[in-house]
């Protein structure tokens, strides 16, 4: 039994060293690659803060290749007074306009960017002012605290209907006096290595049956009715009472709101040529059916487009406009390099022909 018990101990003493190994080479790696520091919390989490001025992205933050500038905005330092015929360009959104999957300087705003120096060199400055997750309440609360004070020409929006299919709705942010980080707790860093590597390795079946595993055991959960099969009125209106406050905070600010249709990649038979990335997006929306999902992409496109007209809008209708399938979308919503070029150049072309027709 002595025996025993110290083989145990052995065993468990070379498997606490093993993985105190793997997570020291990954905490070197993360060093020499990222400039990240050894000791302190590293996670996407370190992106993203609440504080006096809501829900937003960290000032001066980094994790692997995005790094936030000293205003909070994903790309290069500019400063707060907008500089002599310059028009102020703001784009917003959530991780569609953030960027994920695209390379660096690839995600849309950084696109647009260049696109506009590139047709008028030093006429234009764009600030890519997203943040992950955020809806539109917490995007029309940023915007009234603290994006309004970089007096932008446009403020171009990119909603995310999806948000309002969660558990419960979208609200504004609590205001704090400080700084909060979304997730302090204290993270092992080998296990997002390990998730990437088994998500690139596992075979897309077996992905599968996992999520739908997950999604079976959330609802399972609750009642039957639970699950909504088309998108629920109440969610719907919420969406346009929610995009309607933001289009009118933007123009009491002085400002003129661009709205854009929300893309995704699914086809119209999506439900058999695309299912996998269909049960992928639904696992963050397991009250949705894969119905549901897309039904409330046309429902929202269409609130997104009257208001448009209502307010006598420009409005990019990417749904239209960006072709579906994988070649233009990473996952279910987020843009590839190519896809995000599609946005920046219908983009461009809005704003160039706002310059030229004087309509800023």
């Amino acid at each position: 039994m002595k025996h025993l018990a110290q083989k145990i101990c052995i065993w468990l003493i070379s498997a606490i060293l093993f993985i105190a190994t793997l997570e020291c080479a990954v905490r070197i790696e993360d060093w020499l690659k990222w400039n990240a520091d050894f000791l302190s919390n590293y996670s996407s989490d370190n992106l993203r803060c609440s504080d006096q001025y809501g829900v937003h992205s960290r000032f001066n933050s980094s994790f692997e290749k995005w790094q936030i500038n000293k205003f909070g905005f994903r790309g290069p330092d500019i400063e707060m007074a907008k500089p002599d015929g310059v028009q102020r360009v703001i784009c917003m959104g959530a991780s569609e306009t953030f960027g994920l999957y695209e390379q660096v300087d690839m995600e849309y705003a950084a696109q647009l960017r260049s696109m506009l120096y590139t047709k008028k060199p030093g006429r234009f400055q764009v600030i890519n002012a997203a943040s992950l997750g955020t809806s539109i309440p917490k995007a029309t609360q940023h915007y009234g605290l603290w994006l309004s004070k970089f007096n932008p020409d446009l403020v171009l929006y990119y909603p995310s209907p999806a948000f309002y299919l969660d558990e419960s709705p979208p609200e504004p942010a609590k205001l704090t006096s400080g700084s909060k980080a979304q997730n302090n707790r204290s993270q092992f860093r080998i296990k997002r290595k390990l998730e990437i590597v088994i998500k690139k390795q596992l075979p897309e079946t077996v992905q599968l049956y996992m999520k739908l595993f997950i999604i079976a055991r959330e609802v399972r959960k609750h009642n039957d009715g639970w699950v909504w099969n088309s998108p629920p009125s109440d969610r719907l209106e919420l969406f346009r009472s929610d995009l309607i406050s933001f289009v009118e905070s933007v123009r009491k600010s002085g400002a003129k709101p661009v709205l854009m249709t929300h893309a995704h990649r699914f086809r119209d038979n999506a439900l058999d040529s695309d299912w996998y990335q269909l049960i992928g997006w639904r696992k963050f929306y397991p009250r949705a059916s894969e119905k549901c999902l897309i039904e409330m992409e046309n429902a929202a496109n269409r609130i997104i487009r009257e208001i448009g007209q209502i307010y006598h809008l420009p409005v990019i209708d990417l749904d239209k406009t960006v072709p579906k399938g994988a070649e233009y979308f990473a996952d279910f919503s987020h843009f590839t390099d190519a896809g995000a070029r599609v946005v920046a150049d219908e983009m461009a072309d809005v704003i160039m022909r706002y310059l030229l027709t004087s309509e800023f």
